[in-house]
Order: structure tokens, then C-alpha cells, then sequence
């Protein structure tokens, strides 16, 4: 019952936040910014097929018949929709990993800020992780991941997918995080994923900030996960080295370009409303 009342009051704060959204949500008509015109349209609009999604989709499509079950370490928010600590791979791989319209959105964004390194937080099973790869295979990755065993089954889908420009840490956060800062010259292109809790998002912020450059682009899910996280990304756009915001409904993204020197924030959604945004509650 009281994970039942946790997903109705989940449900109910999304639905809410949504609409909250859509009120202030623009489209590239009334963009005035070339750059974030760019971005909407090579990025948020964008429909071009690219081959490393049929690989990606074929592994998501082994991982829903995968009956194995993990012992599950959430050092994290938890999970809203699962609510025990055995999972079978098929669960995670249904409602905690990334879906392919989000997945094909990195890998489109990885494509068009070119990063030469790359930090993910929150492997999950590696799908996230493969469109992320697999747009810039030739740049430094370093992904994160909590539970050892979901890291395990990750390491299993990226062992004959991805090369050796990719690494698997696993770990808390906390401890792997500036180990993992320390091997990477620069924080080029960071998605954070996977420690749904404000404080601790924002904090990891702070940590890469260290070696973020100009042209660096930070990336968070689930903005809209909670207040707490919701009040995490405010704080996130309102920090002085943060020069321009997107907000997409399931993603912000920050970038630090030094010739902005006005600051600004857009809240945007494609011209064409993608029906895969309201699956997302």
C-alpha cells in the first residue's frame, strides 16, 4: 500500500510539474538565440537514423527477455515504480533504464558539441551508455555505476560493443567520482544519472565544475523527478559559471560558453510535440 500511495503521489507531483512546464515551454519559432536554434533543430528535432540505434535497440530487446535477478544496491533516490530490492534484469531494463527517445537525444547532442571526453553517472545496464559511446566512439568515457551488480550485467553489454576508449567504474558515487575526475583531462560532456536526490546532484555539479571548460556541456535526468530535484536544477541555472540553460522536460542542460555574456534560461519543446514525452510520466 504505501508504495502504491509513493507512485500515486509521484504521478500526481509529475503531472503537475508538466503543466507547469508546458506553460512557459517555447518552441524554435520564438528562439532568437542562433545557437540554441541549433540545438533544437540538430538536436530536439532531429529524426536522421543513425546505425549504432539498431545495435543499441536489438541489445535493449535482449535485455526485456533477461530473467535474471539481481540483488539490487540503490544508493540512490530509489526507484519509484520498483519498489523491492531483488529486480529481474527485464524490470530494470522496462523502467529504470534509458528509453531509446531519450537515448537517441544524447547520442544526437553528443554529435553536435563533438566532446573529447566523456563522464556518465548512472550506468544502469550500459544502454544510456551506448548511445553516449557510440556518438563520439573515439572520446575518452568514464561511467559510473552504484550496484555491483547491475554493474556486472553493464560490463556484459558493453564487452563486445564499445572499445577501450570506455571504462566501467563501480562504486558510490562519492568515492568513484573524484577517482574518476582524476583520469579525464577535462569534463567535456557529463550526464548525470542515477543519485536521484537534490543535494547529491547538486554537489556532483560542483565537483566537476573543477574541470569544466567553456565549452563543456552538463547534462541531468529527471529534473522533474521531485522538488528536491527540481530545486537542485534551479540552483544548478543560477550559478555564476553557468551561461546559458535548456530545459527539455526530462533533461537540462547547461553550458558555460564564455562569449554569452548575458545569462539565459530556455524552456523548450520540439515545434512538433514528440507523443513520447507523455509516456515519461
Amino acid at each position: 500500500m504505501a508504495v502504491k500511495l509513493l507512485q500515486f503521489m509521484k504521478i500526481s507531483g509529475q503531472i503537475a510539474a508538466f503543466w507547469r512546464f508546458h506553460a512557459k515551454a517555447t518552441n524554435k519559432y520564438k528562439v532568437h538565440s542562433p545557437f540554441v536554434y541549433d540545438l533544437l533543430t540538430e538536436v530536439l528535432e532531429d529524426d536522421r537514423y543513425f546505425q549504432a540505434f539498431g545495435m543499441i535497440a536489438q541489445t535493449r530487446r535482449e535485455l526485456l527477455q533477461d530473467n535474471r535477478t539481481l540483488q539490487v544496491t540503490d544508493y540512490g533516490a530509489g526507484s519509484q515504480t520498483m519498489g523491492q530490492k531483488q529486480r529481474r534484469v527485464s524490470e530494470i531494463a522496462k523502467n529504470a533504464a534509458s528509453s531509446e527517445a531519450q537515448g537517441q537525444t544524447l547520442f544526437r547532442l553528443v554529435n553536435f558539441c563533438k566532446p573529447s571526453t566523456i563522464l556518465e553517472l548512472g550506468t544502469s545496464l550500459g544502454l544510456g551508455t551506448l548511445y553516449l559511446h557510440h556518438a563520439k566512439q573515439s572520446a575518452q568515457m568514464i561511467s559510473l555505476e552504484g550496484c555491483p551488480e547491475t554493474a556486472k550485467v553493464a560490463a556484459e553489454v558493453l564487452r563486445t560493443r564499445s572499445n577501450n576508449h570506455l571504462k566501467l567504474i563501480t562504486g558510490r558515487f562519492s568515492e568513484t567520482l573524484p577517482k574518476a575526475i582524476e583520469q579525464l583531462p577535462t569534463l567535456d560532456f557529463v550526464f548525470f544519472d542515477g543519485h536521484h536526490d537534490g543535494e547529491a546532484t547538486y554537489q556532483y555539479f560542483i565537483t566537476c565544475l573543477e574541470k569544466a571548460r567553456p565549452e563543456s556541456v552538463f547534462v541531468f535526468d529527471d529534473i522533474h523527478w521531485s522538488k528536491d530535484m527540481e530545486q537542485a536544477w534551479q540552483r544548478i541555472c543560477e550559478h555564476p559559471r553557468v551561461r546559458l540553460s535548456v530545459e527539455t522536460w526530462d533533461l537540462g542542460i547547461v553550458f558555460f560558453r564564455e562569449e554569452q555574456r548575458q545569462k539565459e534560461h530556455f524552456t523548450l519543446v520540439p515545434y512538433l510535440w514528440k507523443p513520447w514525452v507523455i509516456g515519461l510520466f
